[in-house]
């Protein structure tokens, strides 16, 4: 069976890594996260304008909640290779999950 390796990045991948290695990537990590920041505008440039928390509802469809974690979920399917599902199928999954974490 040939698995492609677009949709199974990881499939017969095999490396070593040694400590400096890492180090090196941590530290190049380090450096691209400090360029990224720098290039942020200052918070205080912002005015009066402020980021609001949005409680997650999935059973109103004026907000799309439900849209983007259906978009989302097959976004992910489509990459790995996963049968997607449908809108009815996901609020199942959250139904779920939620009644198990509450």
């Amino acid at each position: 069976m040939y698995i492609s390796a677009a949709k199974h990045p990881m499939v017969g991948f095999h490396t070593t890594l040694n400590y400096c290695d890492v180090a090196c990537c941590a530290r190049q990590d380090d450096e691209q996260m400090e360029a990224v920041v720098k290039r942020l505008p200052d918070p205080t440039s912002f005015g009066r304008r402020c980021l609001n928390v949005v409680e997650f509802e999935k059973d109103d469809d004026s907000n799309f909640h439900m849209d983007f974690i259906v978009a989302a979920s097959n976004l992910r399917a489509e990459n790995y290779d996963i049968t997607p599902a449908d809108r009815h199928e996901v609020h199942i999954s959250i139904s779920c999950d939620r009644n198990l974490t509450s």
